[in-house]
């Protein structure tokens, strides 16, 4: 991915950390402090200067961008097992995820990229 990702459920930045070789920005989310820690370590031990990664609710900072006018290029999406799903979730259980980030991917002409 190139220009500015957003990394979604991002956990301790496998997917973070991989495109920040290439991408001239990346915001890595998750909820858990211990995890982003870990994917602060990281980047630094790799040397990349690109990746902020911070704590939060992904929804809620997609409404934060979304208020701010904020854009990304890409967004991966990678739900822990765990996450509340609505709508067809047992057979696709990142539906519920798409369900709610793909929209505004979509309005923002950012690429959405789900994956389980």
């Amino acid at each position: 991915a190139r220009g500015r990702v957003l990394d979604a459920f991002s956990y301790q930045g496998g997917f973070a950390l991989h495109m920040a070789g290439r991408a001239d920005s990346v915001r890595a989310l998750d909820t858990s402090a211990a995890a982003i820690t870990v994917l602060q370590a990281n980047a630094r031990a790799n040397g990349l200067t690109n990746v902020e990664a911070r704590e939060g609710n992904v929804f809620d900072v997609l409404r934060e961008l979304d208020a701010a006018g904020g854009r990304v290029d890409t967004i991966v999406l990678h739900p822990p097992a765990g996450e509340q799903q609505t709508g067809d979730s047992e057979r696709r259980p990142q539906a519920g995820v798409e369900a709610r980030a793909g929209p505004w991917a979509r309005r923002h002409g950012s690429r959405s990229w789900p994956s389980s």
